[in-house]
């Protein structure tokens, strides 16, 4: 028989806000990941929703934005109305560019 492995990992930018509330069992955060490839000349983008929790669902909450880039490393998991997630397990967020102002001369 083999053993079940259910681990996923998905890079790519996150798309809206990124959503943090209280529950009995703590804090819990979702937020949507873009992940975008090419093949040949089609453009293909993938929409996944993330689901964190604990000091995960926090630090997500103050540093992610709308456009950041993000890689999540998690499970797929099953939530209501057959639909498939990932619960979140890492995340690393890419260095933010930094927008230089131009000055007036």
């Amino acid at each position: 028989m083999i053993n079940s492995l259910n681990s996923i990992i998905i890079e790519g930018n996150v798309d809206g806000e990124v959503g943090l509330w209280d529950t009995d069992k703590g804090k819990e955060g979702v937020f949507e990941v873009l992940s975008t490839r090419w093949s040949g000349r089609e453009c293909l983008t993938l929409r996944v929703q993330i689901y964190t929790y604990g000091n995960l669902a926090e630090s997500c909450h103050q540093y992610l934005e709308s456009g950041r880039g993000v890689r999540v490393v998690g499970r797929l998991e099953s939530y209501p109305g057959d639909k498939l997630a990932i619960r979140a397990e890492h995340c690393e967020f890419t260095v933010k560019k930094k927008v230089q102002e131009k000055e007036s001369a």
